[in-house]
């Protein structure tokens, strides 16, 4: 609020000089009062321009911040989505490896019965014998 006054104040004071140099008949005091009324709307213009530059600067923060902060978050969701890659990449090759060992050892126990017996005992050979038909021309 003093702020706000001062500038009252001011505004004032720039309004009402042209009155009180038309007043001022000594052209040594109307010179100085000039110059002092020049000297106070130049540190108007200063202070509005110091304003205008800490508004402006504290824009640029409030932007640079917020630019920090998507930055961060875009760096969060591509690690999850690499993280995730890599996972289901792992477990894919895990799952395949696992499955393809599985179906190897029962062919293999299946392999190894046949040698023993001399006979096919999994149902799953024994339904793909009877489906074979042998056709001579």
């Amino acid at each position: 609020m003093d702020n706000n006054v001062e500038t009252k104040d001011l505004v004032k004071i720039l309004s009402s000089s042209k009155d009180d140099l038309d007043s001022i008949f000594d052209e040594k005091a109307r010179a100085q009062y000039l110059a002092a009324i020049a000297t106070i709307y130049e540190s108007n213009v200063k202070e509005r321009e110091l304003e205008q530059q800490a508004q402006k600067q504290s824009f640029e923060n409030k932007l640079k911040e917020e630019q920090l902060k998507a930055e961060k978050s875009k760096d969060r969701a591509e690690i999850i989505v690499k993280a995730t890659d890599v996972l289901l990449k792992f477990v894919g090759t895990i799952t395949g490896v696992v499955v393809g060992a599985g179906l190897y050892k029962q062919c293999w126990d299946e392999g190894l019965e046949y040698e023993k017996t001399g006979i096919i005992t999994s149902k799953r050979f024994q339904d793909h014998i009877r489906s074979l038909k042998i056709k001579f021309w």
